[in-house]
């Protein structure tokens, strides 16, 4: 998805080390809109991909084009927890269009390092987590679920103005939309000027 850039002032917001370099802009009627360089080296090999109608049915195959079910349906007990040296998964900064606004969802594996080291099994059906937000637009949440069901309704974090930076932990169940251990990330409220950047660093997971 192209997406246009929009040259503005530069903000800098340092807070514990979260953030080296976060850019915001706003428009000549003061609704903040995402800035951002092109990365200075290539984007990480973990492939992002981002829908703008997260609404609409999902259908899910495998990659053998055979429709998939949900590993993560109907979970119950008998499952174990793994604590793990703790790993970042994903970090949206890196990647030109990682932004991610009001209405848009946006979904990628955990299972790896965001150049692509697998750190985790792929039998895994849950990952605990600590997501990030940080150059903060308006008010808004970000929903993490599953990548192969559509948005559920819930909040994973909330921000209540522009320029944020905010963190929270959760476990969240992991599925299969197009590839193995993959998760969706959701952007709300679905109105112009809406967004943030988001840091995701997995813990541990269920297996």
């Amino acid at each position: 998805m192209k997406r246009t850039l929009v040259a503005a002032a530069v903000s800098v917001l340092l807070a514990a080390g979260l953030v080296s370099d976060a850019s915001g802009a706003s428009s000549a009627t003061g609704t903040p809109l995402p800035s951002r360089d092109a990365p200075s080296g290539p984007e990480p090999v973990k492939e992002l991909h981002i829908r703008t109608t997260p609404s609409e049915p999902i259908a899910v195959y495998d990659d053998a084009g055979v429709p998939a079910t949900s590993r993560t349906e109907a979970l119950v007990g008998g499952y174990a927890f793994v604590p793990i040296n703790p790993y970042r998964t994903f970090d949206s900064r890196d990647y030109v269009n990682g932004y991610l606004l009001g209405g848009e969802e946006a979904w990628f594996d955990v299972l790896t390092t965001p150049s692509g080291v697998q750190m985790i099994p792929a039998s895994a059906v849950a990952v605990t987590y600590n997501l990030a937000i940080t150059d903060s637009s308006l008010a808004g949440y970000l929903s993490l679920y599953p990548a192969d069901i559509n948005w559920p309704g819930n909040a994973s974090i909330n921000w209540t103005t522009s320029d944020m930076t905010l963190s929270n932990g959760g476990t969240v169940a992991i599925g299969y939309f197009d590839g193995p251990g993959q998760i969706a990330v959701y952007c709300g409220p679905g109105i112009a000027g809406v967004g943030t950047d988001y840091v995701i660093d997995i813990t541990g997971y269920y297996i």
